[in-house]
């Protein structure tokens, strides 16, 4: 292999490692833009003209819907929430990238009814200014049902 053939597949392992870091800094973000109701760190993992696709939890384009509505919306129908992802296939192509994730989360719904999703998420994901960002993420949810013996919320103190 040649010294700019070694250098793009270096600069390609270097953006799929980046973009792990984007997925856990979204599922950190959106978990705390929940449990602390704190959702503007959240926002800044998406591109301006994104596509956040949560199913039965809605569908927002464009930063500022996603800023204006999904947190309102959401934070009246979930009081508390755990996101994991594993498995992931990603694709670089320059500056933009595909990838799947598999999802399992956990939920405390409003009413007080523990949840649990298992299904994943299909992305698209561009470099603006360097950094990785979410341009669309569209969830597909296998099972979303309730846990008989839950967690009920955070632990306290």
């Amino acid at each position: 292999m040649d010294m700019q053939g070694l250098a793009k597949k270096i600069q390609t392992l270097e953006d799929i490692e980046a973009i792990k870091q984007l997925k856990y800094e979204y599922a950190l973000r959106c978990d705390r833009a929940i449990n602390e109701k704190d959702p503007e760190p959240f926002f800044e993992v998406f591109t301006e003209d994104a596509i956040w696709d949560v199913g039965a939890f809605g569908r927002y384009e464009g930063k500022t819907a996603i800023r204006a509505v999904a947190f309102e919306v959401l934070s009246k129908q979930i009081k508390f929430t755990y996101h994991f992802f594993t498995n992931p296939l990603l694709e670089v192509n320059g500056d933009e990238a595909t990838g799947k994730w598999y999802l399992w989360a956990v939920y405390t719904m409003a009413d007080g009814q523990d949840m649990v999703l298992v299904g994943y998420e299909d992305e698209k994901y561009r470099k603006v200014d360097g950094k990785w960002l979410i341009a669309e993420c569209a969830l597909g949810a296998d099972s979303f049902a309730p846990l008989k013996e839950g967690w009920n919320g955070p632990i306290e103190g």
